[in-house]
């Protein structure tokens, strides 16, 4: 009998066009705003095309984020907007980082990623802390999400498969190569639907991007 083996998925694969097409429908019926970009170039030149000169924004701790060149042009440009994870990360008093860290959860405008993405239009993050998480689910009062098309995946298991076998190990790594112990997933949250119309923008880039 024919020995069984398992494939291997490749979760840096960007999704075909009609999966990329099923999510733009599927999001966007739940009040997902829903937009795709050939490169993250395009993706970052629209990115900054809605965000106002002097904004109050938290731009979070993101792979896609450096990958697309957001991380780099606000490096460059630092009076483009007033970006309170730098002004936070500056805080040397620990006492008066953690009360900015509360105040951080009810930003106007919230930019981030997310670690997978079903052909559902669900959106699955996961966080060693769950610092980001609050934001993404009410508090912040605009978010943007920017992911690769390499995040989507069919169901909402494999979405909670990628995070664990894909994700964490390319983080945990990350972490470890800084000193630090390593990480682990300790808070996850599903997005199925916006309450609010408007409030929450995904860019897709058909490349891989992030863990």
């Amino acid at each position: 009998m024919a020995e069984q083996t398992t494939a291997t998925v490749d979760y840096a694969r960007p999704a075909s066009d009609e999966a990329v097409a099923r999510v733009v429908a599927a999001a966007s019926a739940n009040n997902i705003a829903a937009q795709v970009f050939d490169t993250g170039r395009q993706a970052l030149e629209h990115l900054l095309s809605v965000i106002p000169e002097g904004a109050d924004v938290f731009v979070g701790q993101s792979r896609t984020l450096e990958q697309i060149g957001l991380v780099s042009y606000l490096r460059e440009h630092p009076g483009r907007i007033f970006d309170r994870r730098a002004s936070l990360l500056a805080e040397a008093d620990m006492a008066k980082r953690a009360a900015m860290r509360r105040s951080l959860l009810v930003c106007p405008l919230w930019i981030g990623s997310v670690h997978a993405i079903t052909e559902a239009g669900q959106l699955v993050a996961v966080s060693h802390t769950g610092g980001n998480l609050a934001a993404y689910l009410s508090t912040a009062e605009r978010l943007i999400l920017v992911a690769g098309t390499n995040k989507i995946v069919p169901t909402l298991d494999d979405a909670f498969r990628r995070a664990r076998e894909h994700s964490l190990p390319l983080e945990d790594a990350r972490v470890k190569a800084t000193g630090l112990p390593g990480s682990f997933i300790g808070k996850t949250i599903i997005v199925d639907r916006e309450n609010t119309p408007g409030r929450a923008r995904l860019l897709l880039v058909k490349e891989s991007l992030g863990f």
